[in-house]
This record gives C-alpha cells, sequence and structure tokens, in this order.
C-alpha cells in the first residue's frame, strides 16, 4: 500500500473493487468531492441505509467512528464508512494513538474513506499530519488532489462544454478561467449558466461577458492594468465598481500587492534570462499561469526601480489600513494615484 496517483484511482474506481483504507487530501476541493462520492456509491450498494456511516469529524467521537467500523454489513460483502475532515493537526496524542489502533485493525467487511474537503494538511511543517500520512501508506492508500494547471482546466471547460451540447474554443475558455479564477467548482458552475443560456451551439466571448460573474481577483487585476497604462478614469471606475460590490479594502489591496508581486517577479525572470513561467517552480501558480504570462508583458512598460517604488508604496498602504482610522477608500484612491505617478515618472 502506498500514495497513489489520480489515474491509479480512477482505474480503481473503474473496476469498481475497492478495499481497505483510503486518504485523500490535496488543493482542489471538487475533485476530492467528486472521487468520495464515487467512491461511497461503490462501496455501499446495497441497502445504504444500513451499510453506509457518514461522519463529519467534528461532531463525531472516535468511539462512534470505531463502532461503526467494526461493525458487520447487512446482507452485503461490505460496508463504507466515510470520514470527512478528520484534523490530525489539532487532535490530542492520546487520541491520534487510539486512531492508529483503530485504522491498523480495519476488518476485510469495512472501507473506509478519510476525505479533507475543508482542511489543507501542511505536511512540511507538521509533525503529526507526516506520521499519519506514513501510517495510511503502510496500510492503505492516499491520494493527493492537486489543483489543476490552466491547460488542464480549459481542456475540462471544452470537454464539459461539449457533453452538454455546446461549443467553447479554447481561447473562451482561458477567458473564463481568468475571469472566475482556478477553482474548478466556481468554473463548472458558472459553465452550467453559459450552457443553459446557450442550449446549443456556440459559447461565444459576448454571452461570456453578459453572464459571468468576475471575481475579486479578476477585477483587481484589471484595475492594475489600468493603473498600468496610467489611466485615472478607467482606474476609479473600476474602484467605484469593486466598492459598489462591498469588496473590504484590506482585500482590494491584497491582491492589488499580488498583481505588482506578479509583475516584480517577471522583471526579475526576464532581467536574469529566465522565463516568466520559470517562476511557477518556485511560487504557486498552478492553475493561474496566465498571470505570469500577462505580468511578463505588462513588466516591459516599467522599470525594476519604479516597481521597488510601487511595492513600497504598497507596503505603507497596507500597514495605513490595518493600522490607522483613515477612510479606507482614500487610502485606496491615494495609492492608486502614488502608483499611476511613478509609472509617469513623477518622483513622490
Amino acid at each position: 500500500m502506498s500514495s497513489i496517483t489520480e489515474t491509479e484511482l480512477k482505474n480503481i474506481i473503474k473496476s469498481k473493487k475497492l478495499s481497505g483504507i483510503y486518504f485523500i487530501y490535496g488543493q482542489e476541493t471538487w475533485m476530492k468531492r467528486y472521487y468520495c462520492k464515487k467512491m461511497i456509491s461503490l462501496s455501499s450498494p446495497v441497502m445504504p441505509e444500513f451499510n453506509l456511516q457518514i461522519f463529519e469529524y467534528k461532531d463525531s467521537t472516535l468511539e462512534e467512528i470505531s463502532n461503526a467500523i467494526e461493525t458487520l454489513p447487512v446482507f452485503a460483502e461490505k460496508k463504507c464508512v466515510a470520514v470527512y475532515d478528520m484534523d490530525i493537526e489539532n487532535m490530542p496524542s492520546s487520541d491520534i494513538e487510539k486512531l492508529n489502533n483503530i485504522i491498523s485493525d480495519i476488518p476485510d467487511t469495512t472501507i473506509l474513506i478519510i476525505c479533507l474537503n475543508n482542511i489543507e494538511p501542511n505536511f512540511k511543517k507538521s509533525a503529526k499530519w507526516r506520521s499519519f500520512l506514513k501510517t495510511i501508506d503502510n496500510i492503505g492508500i492516499s491520494i493527493d488532489v492537486q489543483k489543476r494547471t490552466s491547460t488542464q482546466l480549459k481542456k475540462m471547460l471544452c470537454s464539459a462544454a461539449s457533453k452538454k451540447g455546446c461549443e467553447l474554443n479554447p481561447k473562451d475558455a482561458e477567458y473564463i478561467i481568468e475571469m472566475c479564477g482556478s477553482e474548478l467548482q466556481i468554473l463548472l458552475s458558472e459553465l452550467d449558466k453559459l450552457t443553459i443560456y446557450t442550449e446549443k451551439g456556440i459559447i461565444t466571448r459576448e454571452i461570456i461577458d453578459k453572464l459571468i460573474v468576475k471575481s475579486l481577483t479578476a477585477t483587481v487585476y484589471e484595475l492594475s492594468r489600468a493603473v498600468i497604462r496610467c489611466n485615472y478614469t478607467e482606474s476609479y471606475n473600476i474602484l467605484d465598481r469593486l466598492f459598489i460590490a462591498r469588496e473590504e479594502p484590506i482585500a482590494i489591496l491584497a491582491v492589488l500587492s499580488n498583481a505588482f508581486a506578479d509583475l516584480y517577479r517577471a522583471k526579475c525572470a526576464i532581467n536574469s534570462a529566465a522565463t516568466a513561467e520559470s517562476i511557477a517552480q518556485n511560487y504557486d501558480y498552478r492553475g493561474k499561469e496566465f498571470r505570469l504570462r500577462n505580468a511578463a508583458r505588462d513588466s516591459a512598460k516599467i522599470s525594476m526601480s519604479q516597481l521597488k517604488q510601487c511595492l513600497n508604496i504598497l507596503y505603507k498602504s497596507d500597514r495605513d489600513l490595518k493600522g490607522s482610522r483613515v477612510n479606507g477608500r482614500i487610502i485606496l484612491e491615494e495609492t492608486i494615484t502614488s502608483l499611476i505617478c511613478i509609472i509617469n515618472g513623477v518622483i513622490l
């Protein structure tokens, strides 16, 4: 037993031959839930009212979970016990020892699925999680469900649209990702709207612009591009829209700071004769690779010295937002003005 890939998990699901323990974790929430539901449906096809028990760990005890695991199936070969969001990091050592004893002696008639829907373990920093993963890999199977890359997301969106009788070209699929972010659950929800509206045929850019709800990140990145172009009117119009949407000033500034951090990283890569995409190896851009391409393009308009000044302005604004009583909107307006002045070559 050991860690397996998603492809191997799909083969197990396809074979319909599940047994033992499965530990599902990772960054891609929608896929984790999808796999878990699939496995549960395969594990308890006969009389699920008796042969399926699902626990939210925070609302359960180890004794309840242990009793469920030990209970024999009713008129079936196997039963399924699923436990969601088992928080190993905050579990007392005594409970971890009990848990290890429970999972080390699971009856052949029970399939145990441990799925972390809303928890992302930090195996590098947490000895408890590392130890638990090692225990699982010794007696069962673990699956790390990672975020999809932009290329994978585009293929998934185009394929999902095709299955619903619609056509979505890859460029428009990438545009949807830029507007909505890389969360698969949000993307598929937005695609549902587009396919229902289109019914049959091509999902055009006009339809996308009409129906898609832009994420905070997409709108603030639009703001950053307006700032780079030194377009005061557009910058303040976008800021108006953000405040009308009741977005928090701290959240707006956080995304704006990320946008300029992208520019700085891309500029450093280009100055070092590296590609912007090489940055992805050291930072979390999975599913957001387009940000690097855009940053490499936009950073050509700004010098390294100007970028450093912009980052200093953003740092000062962050301190002001968190440590002063000045209205957040005023601070953001001053920030935008300062950024545009720096890019225009005005010495502040």
